[in-house]
């Protein structure tokens, strides 16, 4: 004859459900943030800010002028990955010389040769210093950056 089988009690299989199922859950939020930890950090913003420029100022005669939006977040760019764009000097000074579209313009030059001459209007903002005040560009206007 067969003995009547001793049922086992469900506790110990659900409670090992449920802590694989945290365990894996826990395995996945250390993954998504470890990942999000390689995201732009300030000097990648510094980068990008300070590689989208003219290479040349307007008066220099350069005739295309490179443009600097940076979308609302952290922007994630090398000065290797992709050229900063640009727009003719034409698009530039008609912005320019409407003040209602006017740009920002923010000269990356260091301090000595913003003082030696700039373009009327543009702010200095030396590349070494873009670390620290990349939060006070606007996020909802155009900007225009120049070096050189």
């Amino acid at each position: 004859m067969n003995a009547p089988r001793q049922q086992r009690d469900p506790f110990w299989l659900v409670l090992g459900g449920i802590l694989g199922v945290l365990l894996v859950g826990l395995m996945v939020v250390v993954f998504i943030i470890s990942s999000n930890s390689n995201s732009a950090s300030p000097s990648a913003v510094a980068q990008a800010t300070a590689t989208t420029a003219v290479q040349g100022a307007p008066q220099a005669g350069n005739p295309t002028v490179a443009v600097d939006n940076p979308p609302v977040g952290a922007v994630d760019a090398t000065p290797s990955e992709e050229p900063a764009p640009r727009m003719p000097l034409a698009d530039f000074k008609a912005l320019y010389d409407d003040p209602a579209k006017r740009p920002l313009i923010i000269d990356v030059r260091a301090k000595e040769a913003f003082d030696a001459g700039h373009i009327k209007g543009a702010e200095s903002f030396p590349e070494s210093d873009v670390d620290t005040r990349v939060k006070e560009l606007p996020k909802d206007k155009l900007i225009v950056a120049y070096c050189q």
